[in-house]
């Protein structure tokens, strides 16, 4: 590494990761790591442990964080454009409006995750544990979910995809009647709709969000 300014900020990383370990061990001189705000566009953390390290505002693009254990982190405004998070631990991170925009999360925990109002267009969600995940608001247009594990999940109000992308996705009872609901109020002039909407009407009345759904359909 020949430029002086690139090795000055691999230092000052390196300290700031050295400090966050020792924190997160309860070792004297240890210090919880901050990124909040701080530019780190292709930054190599894969296989770090950065639990409940402060990502917020920072950004992150093309960044590498395969594998790293994030849990309890905080990534909320953050921009991780096409970042590269394969089988990282997020569970429980706060995610609230992150940018995750084709971002590679293939296998990754994000049991837990609060993803609220988060861009995850074009994102590899493969394999995904999305298990009891705050996904409202969340864009999913776009995105790869085969193998997801979506059970408990809350998706109310995201942008669903029904592409390809979305086969072989583990849902809930409560996911699927939600579903229906939505189904359920639509208006087609078709004359199939009105043979398929009384057979699906019984479990979209069973959905938590029957009366708002359907209210007036």
């Amino acid at each position: 590494m020949s430029d002086p300014k690139e090795w000055k900020e691999k230092m000052e990383l390196d300290e700031i990761l050295r400090k966050h370990h020792m924190w997160l061990h309860f070792k004297l001189g240890g210090e919880r790591a901050v990124f909040k705000g701080k530019c780190l566009n292709e930054v190599d953390l894969h296989n770090e442990d950065l639990r409940e390290a402060d990502f917020r505002n920072a950004c992150l693009r093309a960044a590498n964080l395969s594998r790293a254990d994030l849990r309890d982190a905080y990534f909320d405004g953050a921009n991780l454009y096409k970042a590269n998070l394969h089988e990282a631990n997020l569970r429980d991170t706060h995610m609230f409006q992150t940018n995750l925009e084709r971002a590679d999360l293939s296998n990754a925990c994000l049991s837990g995750a609060y993803l609220y109002n988060a861009n995850l267009r074009y994102a590899d969600l493969s394999g995904c544990d999305f298990r009891g995940a705050n996904l409202r608001r969340a864009d999913l247009r776009d995105s790869d979910l085969r193998g997801a594990d979506l059970r408990g999940a809350d998706l109310y109000s995201s942008a669903w995809p029904l592409d390809v992308g979305t086969s072989d996705v583990e849902v809930d009872i409560r996911f699927v009647r939600l579903l229906l609901a939505h189904v359920a109020c639509l208006r087609c002039d078709d004359p199939e709709f009105e043979i398929i909407k009384p057979k699906i009407m019984p479990y979209a009345l069973k959905s938590h969000k029957a009366s708002e759904l359907l209210n007036g359909c």
